[in-house]
């Protein structure tokens, strides 16, 4: 019988947990060791490892962080940022913050925020420049573009605001020259339609019939045909995020 008096500590919510600080390059971090932990069996092994007689690389204190040579400061700060933030009521991130998420996520096996990141990327609402951040973030990272292809590829191909310098300059010479074919057949597929909207317009609309085709309503070109005539057809979701389109972990 436990008497009304009686004190006890809470199994899940008495938090204990310690901290411990983590370099990234340059860049020291000082995070908690269960919300790592809980995300990932790696981070758990990591934090278990047995403290050298010099405290070394045991992530206690500045002199000695644990050291992560695998990722990037701005990829590790992203993933932080959701394992810290993301339950903020005003909290967005970028598709191009999502992709580097995703690098984290996938480099150290952290299932739940991998997919956090996947749907991430997806419903981002982008704006010029959003668009090909996201495109040179996937190609630094290795990461397939069609895995973006509803989201920043999609806009980058469909926007009215023509590419400027810095977006172009921001994208290896390859992807460059990709992305102007695909725009430019995505502007000659719809001048085919005399009834067609201002150029880059997705949303059929009725009025007068086309004198080419007869159709009343304006249908946009099929961008996944045009996506999959430029960089080939894209396989599922789930294997465009595997391994084989990331560097080695």
């Amino acid at each position: 019988m436990v008497h009304a008096n009686a004190e006890a500590r809470d199994t899940e919510f008495y938090i204990t947990d310690e901290l411990y600080v983590i370099q990234v390059e340059g860049t020291k971090f000082r995070v908690h060791k269960k919300l790592l932990s809980d995300q990932s069996g790696r981070f758990a092994d990591m934090f278990a490892i047995p403290t050298p007689d010099n405290g070394a690389g045991c992530g206690l204190s500045d002199a000695d962080p644990i050291i992560l040579n695998d990722v990037d400061v701005k990829d590790f700060k992203a993933f932080l940022s959701v394992i810290y933030n993301s339950a903020r009521p005003n909290f967005a991130m970028s598709a191009a913050d999502w992709l580097r998420v995703l690098c984290v996520a996938h480099r150290y096996d952290c299932g739940g925020i991998h997919t956090r990141a996947l749907d991430g990327i997806r419903t981002s609402r982008l704006q010029p420049g959003q668009d090909t951040d996201a495109l040179a973030c996937a190609e630094q990272h290795n990461i397939d573009v069609r895995l973006i292809d509803d989201s920043a590829l999609k806009y980058a191909i469909t926007r009215l605001d023509a590419l400027s310098a810095t977006e172009t300059a921001n994208l290896t010479p390859g992807m460059a020259s990709k992305l102007c074919a695909a725009r430019e057949k995505w502007a000659v597929d719809s001048a085919l339609h005399k009834n067609a909207p201002d150029l880059g317009s997705e949303t059929a609309s009725q009025g007068k019939p086309c004198s080419k085709c007869k159709a009343r309503y304006y249908a946009a070109p099929n961008i996944q045909r045009i996506i999959a005539t430029i960089w080939g057809r894209k396989e599922k979701a789930e294997d465009l995020a595997g391994v084989a389109f990331f560097s080695e972990p």
